[in-house]
């Protein structure tokens, strides 16, 4: 008899209803809360998020935040100094609670490289990634998601791997099912999995749809031009002054069509294929596609997978980036 196709169902979260969904289920956790986000900031949003995790470390769950130290990047802009002080307090409240906040990496003269750039939480056996939102209250008005999961060996992977020491950067597989597998880079310099993935299924795909909030650049620039490709990415003004110079640098270098006409800020991360033999692909999660990240060696993490229910949903997420 045919063993049984273990299929995976996922929920897909649009920012504009993650704050509602984190919160529902943090206030009903009983057993682990663990976030992790590249940047926190305090706000109306994440004050009602730590409110709970608060509520929760009292009542004995096991609470673990793992932020980048980037955050406190932003101390260096006067008008952030007051938002700090205000994550400073409620960061001490959560930890007085019994709640663990640690704050992970330095800044060195680049200050973009070496850098946590997961986005992930993991509520008991429920598991929201492999997209790009970020803890900060502007996070939960860009185009952008999280993939839901409720699924223990998932949630066990994800919790090990947030929580985990850094300082030994390894890219790793997590085989979830039949037809999705977790990929993480480790973070080690010049090394990505996810980014030689997406160049892989670039090269062998007969359509591709490329979303992020660059432009691809690097070999996949090169790859993604070749083939039949259809790309949304910010445009140049529409990105924090780091970003607007690189989308700038990579069209003198790429001149990739940008088929993004909206005005809201893309934060979205994946790339969907359609194969020669009409079999889908996808790959979504926080890397953003362009090699500089790979350069500078950042720990990302997505989610390979051939789910074509999925797959359609964020077919869908692409269809409305047409509309403004």
């Amino acid at each position: 008899m045919k063993k049984p196709v273990h299929q995976t169902k996922w929920a897909f979260v649009l920012s504009t209803n993650y704050e509602s969904e984190l919160l529902a289920h943090i206030s009903q956790a009983t057993d682990r809360i663990v976030m992790a986000s590249m940047v926190v900031n305090y706000g109306p949003v994440v004050g009602r998020i730590f409110a709970e995790l608060t509520a929760a470390a009292k009542r004995q769950v096991r609470v673990e935040l793992v932020f980048d130290v980037y955050t406190y990047f932003y101390r260096f802009i006067p008008s952030e100094r007051k938002l700090l002080a205000r994550l400073d307090t409620a960061i001490d409240e959560l930890r007085k609670a019994g709640g663990v906040v640690r704050f992970e990496g330095r800044i060195g003269a680049n200050p973009f490289a070496g850098r946590n750039h997961v986005k992930a939480s993991v509520i008991d056996d429920t598991v929201f990634s492999y997209g790009g939102i970020n803890l900060t209250n502007g996070s939960f008005g860009y185009r952008d998601y999280m993939l839901g999961v409720t699924d223990t060996k998932t949630a066990d992977y994800m919790d090990r791997m947030l929580v985990e020491d850094k300082t030994d950067p390894k890219d790793e597989v997590f085989v979830i099912d039949e037809s999705s597998k977790v990929l993480l880079d480790g973070g080690a310099r010049n090394t990505s999995g996810i980014y030689d993935l997406a160049c892989e299924l670039t090269a062998q795909a007969a359509k591709v749809w490329y979303v992020s909030k660059l432009s691809p650049s690097g070999r996949l620039a090169t790859l993604i031009k070749q083939g039949d490709s259809t790309c949304y990415f910010n445009r140049v003004g529409q990105a924090s002054a780091p970003d607007n110079a690189a989308l700038a640098i990579d069209k003198a270098a790429y001149n990739i069509n940008n088929h993004y006409r909206g005005r809201t800020y893309i934060h979205a991360k994946f790339m969907l294929f359609e194969m020669q033999d009409g079999t889908k692909h996808l790959i979504s999660g926080s890397n953003n596609f362009n090699f500089r990240g790979v350069q500078f060696g950042t720990r990302e993490v997505a989610l390979h997978s051939t789910d074509e229910q999925l797959w359609q949903e964020l077919y869908q997420f692409v269809e409305s980036l047409d509309k403004r």
